[in-house]
């Protein structure tokens, strides 16, 4: 084992709430952080130990680097089976002795596949960490993936997809998605097609399992009632045995899917209401414009719904539904997407609206006013992340795995107010193309194609099977 010891400025997470709240309202306090641990097994798995002593809890978050963008080719949707299948069953364990075990320890546990990473997420009060550790590393490393259990969780996850598929505004969001990305793995639901889940074999999840559950493809976060100086020996007992594997390489940025279509219509026969998902292509987490564009957008379709596009369309008494805008970005560029829901006939006032606001927001940028409430939104939201140790936690992960640095938090209000006027307007002007914005609308192909035609070249797709024909 490595026992070269780097003592880094972490906070105890949960202790910046207050502060950070109060840097909302008044000049952002500078925040000493304490000190806490950083260390690596000799396998490459990374440790960061936050002692927070208020509470007898621990969280114990495991991240590895095997997310959707990391799947082969035509496999969409195999990091989350592999997600779904850890606590089914492990060499040592059953799944019915997994679930005794959680409950024994009264532990809340969770596996999610994101994008850039899979997260496993493990709580329990702080008597109970030792059986925690292990537990958790029998999940993570240890599971059978017994093919009884690949088909039920397969079957569980195909009726997700077909619910899903009911839904027109699910519809419309992946309809945007690969609108805007094509066959590109961002261009496809997270959770994967009926189609490519049904492809899935048990073998494809022991290779990608094998692959990316590996030492230099992971991060450990531990959070609450422990001593640093105890969780070396602990954890290197329990994850010692994890392969060391070798850290994948740098995941390519998506190509733009190059279509001419600009609205995309998915018929919906019957439909009171139209689904709206509009939006293109914008930029990844480590772009030193993100914080600049995070108060943009707030500006633009945030606030808690006091942001120009809900003020604007509610003026026009075209919307009656909430709208907001969302920018996702990864390790590579996500969307930027703006959602919403109107009846037929506004449809394209709607739209048009909303383009123009965002033209408008390229133009001009933020208002002081709306860049000063977009700024105490953002920096009075972050406590609620971090109410508590798994929040926190799973904030490190994030912080680890963009590589924003062990100051991020504590310093995290005065960056978010530093950002001036100019720069946010700057960004805006970077960023926001109007020109460039898609639009997947769901619903009544009959009362939206030839009113959509003058705001640009406009496809319809029937709504069974849409994902499978061709784009123009």
């Amino acid at each position: 084992m490595n026992d070269r010891r780097r003592v880094r400025r972490l906070a105890p997470l949960g202790l910046l709430a207050p502060l950070l709240t109060s840097a909302a309202l008044a000049k952002p306090l500078t925040i000493p952080a304490p000190a806490s641990s950083r260390f690596a097994l000799e396998n490459g798995l990374r440790v960061i130990v936050v002692e927070d002593h208020r509470l007898p809890v621990v969280a114990l978050a495991l991240r590895f680097g095997a997310g959707a963008l990391r799947e082969p080719a035509g496999k969409a949707g195999l990091s989350n089976l592999t997600a779904e299948l850890l606590a089914s069953g492990a060499a040592v364990r059953s799944r019915a002795q997994i679930e005794e075990a959680l409950e024994a320890i009264g532990g809340s546990y969770s596996a999610r596949a994101w994008w850039d990473a899979t997260d496993l997420l493990l709580q329990v009060h702080s008597r109970d960490r030792g059986a925690a550790i292990e537990l958790l590393a029998d999940l993570a490393l240890r599971p059978v993936f017994a093919p009884a259990e690949v088909e039920s969780v397969r079957e569980r996850t195909l009726q997700i997809i077909a619910l899903q598929a009911t839904s027109a505004d699910r519809v419309a969001a992946d309809a945007l998605a690969h609108l805007l990305y094509g066959d590109g793995r961002l261009g496809r639901p997270r959770i994967g097609t009926a189609s490519s889940v049904r492809a899935l074999t048990r073998d494809d999840v022991v290779r990608f399992h094998r692959g990316l559950y590996v030492g230099h493809n992971a991060v450990l976060v531990v959070v609450g009632a422990v001593r640093a100086e105890e969780m070396r020996s602990e954890i290197a007992r329990a994850f010692g045995a994890l392969p060391a594997g070798a850290a994948p390489p740098a995941i390519v940025p998506p190509r733009p899917a190059g279509y001419d279509t600009r609205m995309l219509v998915i018929d919906w026969p019957g439909a009171e209401r139209a689904a709206i998902s509009c939006g293109h292509l914008g930029i990844d987490r480590r772009h030193a414009d993100y914080e600049a564009l995070r108060l943009d957008n707030e500006v633009l379709g945030g606030l808690a719904g006091n942001s120009r596009l809900a003020l604007q369309l509610s003026t026009r008494r075209e919307l009656v539904d909430d709208v907001y805008a969302h920018l996702l970005a990864l390790s590579v560029p996500g969307p930027f997407v703006m959602r919403t829901t109107a009846s037929h006939d506004d449809v394209p006032p709607v739209i048009a609206a909303a383009l123009a606001e965002i033209e408008r927001l390229r133009l001009s940028g933020p208002s002081a006013k709306e860049l000063r409430d977009a700024k105490t939104y953002l920096i009075g939201g972050l406590p609620f992340a971090l109410e508590s140790a798994g929040g926190s936690a799973l904030a490190l992960l994030k912080i680890e795995t963009y590589g924003l640095g062990d100051n991020y938090l504590t310093g995290y209000g005065e960056r978010i107010e530093n950002i001036s006027q100019r720069e946010a307007a700057q960004a805006a002007r970077t960023f926001y193309v109007s020109s460039a914005v898609r639009c997947a609308v769901v619903g009544d192909a009959a009362q939206l194609v030839e009113q959509l035609a003058p705001l640009g070249r406009v496809t319809r797709l029937d709504a069974a099977g849409w994902d499978q024909q061709a784009v123009p």
